[in-house]
């Protein structure tokens, strides 16, 4: 009986190739979708904490209006002006932590299986 010689690859391991290399290019895929989409998340987040800043600009350029303007003005009207101040002051620390707040729940919605 006489052997003749076999050269390449069975049509089996072709298949079992590239279903390998199928699979990793999907997993691939994926994770980078889910990072993109995770990223635009958060640049969405940030943006809207960013444009919340200037209310704190706001309050804070108010109190310092304020403290300034003390000569010549009655005490009412000084307290007063601090209490418009502080709530302003107050108000801008509730979005910027409402905003936080916004990021750290996108960033607990993003989710990646692992296998």
């Amino acid at each position: 009986m006489q052997r003749t010689k076999e050269n390449g690859f069975s049509p089996i391991e072709t298949i079992l190739v590239l279903v390998i290399v199928g699979m990793v290019s999907f997993i691939g895929w994926y994770v980078y979708h889910a990072r993109n989409n995770a990223n635009k998340d958060l640049n969405s987040a940030a943006s809207t904490s960013q444009s919340l800043t200037p209310a704190s600009k706001e309050a804070s350029s108010a109190a310092a209006n304020a403290a300034i303007t003390t000569k010549g003005s009655d005490d009412a009207s000084l307290s007063s002006d601090l209490n418009s101040a502080n709530s302003s002051q107050d108000q801008a620390s509730q979005d910027s932590t409402a905003a936080a707040g916004a990021v750290n729940d996108s960033q607990s919605q993003i989710s990646v299986p692992t296998n």
